[in-house]
């Protein structure tokens, strides 16, 4: 499915996109670490020097 752009392609596909998220079931495997996204925002990773 191509990504809306617009807020009328949102619109559009809102009964679409309603289902999908809806019927979605998480499955473990393709859970991300979230250890990983806390260590890109942490403050050491902001240093900018």
């Amino acid at each position: 499915m191509k990504v809306p752009h617009t807020v009328d392609e949102i619109l559009a596909h809102a009964d679409e996109f309603a289902a999908r998220f809806e019927s979605y079931e998480p499955i473990p495997a393709n859970e991300l670490d979230a250890s990983a996204i806390t260590l890109l925002r942490s403050p050491q990773s902001n240093d900018r020097d």
